[in-house]
């Protein structure tokens, strides 16, 4: 087993928030999104959930920015 798995092992503790607009936001009490392995199938990781409010607001400060 290469280092990469360990290395988001031991990172994922640490990813439940959501990074928008220069600040993170916690993902509150919604569940987490599975990343699996297409080859084993075993999970990888978990990513947080964003709300259609999240990702509104994620995408009208990357149009600022790029403005």
């Amino acid at each position: 087993m290469g280092g990469g798995e360990s290395t988001i092992n031991a990172l994922k503790s640490d990813w439940n928030s959501l990074y928008i607009a220069g600040e993170w936001v916690n993902r509150g009490s919604r569940p987490a999104i599975e990343d699996h392995n297409p080859y084993t199938g075993k999970v990888i990781t978990e990513v947080p959930s964003a709300t259609a409010e999240d990702v509104d607001k994620a995408f009208k400060a990357a149009e600022r920015v790029q403005r």
